[in-house]
């Protein structure tokens, strides 16, 4: 675990140095090597043309901007700051979109009388605050798993449709070897009373304009085969309005973090934290104490900033959700997606989330086509 920690904190540094270098990568993964070999540390070196053949890299990476994206964001993180590329249609223009709750209405299967009931409103909570709990508690919180292996976190927007981060799903996976689990609460133990759900991939949806490297547009949807059992432990999260804005609003996160790291099938814990969401330029100014070149790119937002009080290493593709308010204190709504993790060894920064508000159209749109 100490490894793990201490490359993420290389990994971060090296993104937060600016100009100075292009890339900071292992030795194997350098083509050409850059100028300023000291701004790296440790055992990566500045390269400015990265090796394409290593053999870890990932196949068939597309490239949807003018600067063309490294072969595999697992194994290095650039170090130029983002540049904002989110399509501008994206954002939609009319005003008023009332909140949509996937789905509108759900058939279930008749009682003896005959009648049929509809799916209700979102289920109420009680409010999270920062405790381990049941999996009751955030029903919309899912894993996936690749060939039995932990993959990364994700919300069940749909019984059937499920919004994670892009990042986390390679574009050289089979859908069929990707598993779903929902109602999970401890993962890897035998001290879990109630057994989860697990489904099967069908279909793997990521916008158009993903940038991995930067984690731009980080947004996909994972469709399964069949769909999931609506109960008090699996139940589905609604999506905001896309001109919402949440800044300042106290909101959660949740999802399963590592705990132990003695094996390689680590003990995870469903865990949450309140983090405040934090306004763009206050976010950019924290992370120019480190680099003045930073900018946030628009397809992100900024929650939290207090050391060791995130869900880091394993956490990213989970929700970041606020509740409703306005009397619906205890509904909730999907704000962003865990998409980079500061890590709890470095100064106080807050997290960087994809900003779900921006990609509501093409959420509703893609589920449209394809659910």
């Amino acid at each position: 675990m100490g490894s793990i920690v201490a490359t993420a904190a290389i990994l971060l540094v090296c993104v937060l140095l600016g100009e100075a270098c292009r890339y900071c990568v292992p030795q194997e993964q350098c083509l050409v090597g850059g100028w300023n070999q000291n701004v790296c540390l440790l055992n990566f070196v500045c390269c400015d043309v990265l090796n394409t053949n290593d053999s870890r890299s990932e196949p068939n990476v597309e490239s949807n901007s003018e600067s063309a994206s490294p072969s595999s964001a697992e194994e290095y993180i650039p170090i130029q700051p983002p540049v904002s590329s989110v399509p501008q249609n994206n954002v939609p223009t009319e005003p008023d979109v009332p909140i949509t709750y996937w789905p509108p209405k759900i058939s279930v299967p008749q009682t003896n009388d005959g009648a049929n009931d509809e799916q209700p409103k979102p289920t109420k909570r009680t409010p999270p605050g920062d405790r381990k709990d049941t999996a009751s508690l955030f029903p919309w919180v899912v894993a996936l798993f690749y060939e039995g292996a932990y993959l990364t976190g994700g919300t069940l927007i749909d019984p059937k449709v499920i919004l994670t981060g892009a990042h986390g799903i390679m574009r050289n996976m089979i859908e069929y070897k990707i598993e779903v689990r929902a109602g999970e609460f401890v993962m890897n133990t035998s001290n879990e009373t109630r057994s989860y759900e697990k489904r099967v991939v069908e279909r793997i949806v990521r916008h158009e304009g993903f940038i991995e490297w930067r984690r731009i547009n980080n947004v996909a949807l994972i469709f399964v085969k069949t769909p999931f059992v609506l109960s008090d432990r699996i139940g589905v999260l609604a999506l905001p309005r896309p001109e919402a804005s949440f800044v300042g609003r106290l909101c959660t996160v949740a999802g399963w973090k590592m705990v132990s790291s003695q094996d390689q099938s680590p003990t995870r814990v469903m865990t949450n934290f309140e983090l405040p969401v934090v306004d763009r330029k206050t976010c950019e100014t924290q992370f120019r104490s480190i680099n003045s070149n930073w900018n946030l790119d628009s397809s992100l937002i900024c929650a939290g900033g207090e050391i060791k009080r995130d869900i880091c290493f394993g956490g990213e593709g989970f929700a970041l959700f606020c509740s409703l308010g306005e009397g619906n204190t205890h509904v909730y709504e999907q704000v962003g997606i865990a998409a980079w993790c500061m890590g709890s060894g470095l100064k106080a920064l807050p997290g960087l989330y994809t900003n779900v508000t921006m990609f509501r159209s093409w959420i509703d749109d893609r589920i449209a086509s394809y659910g």
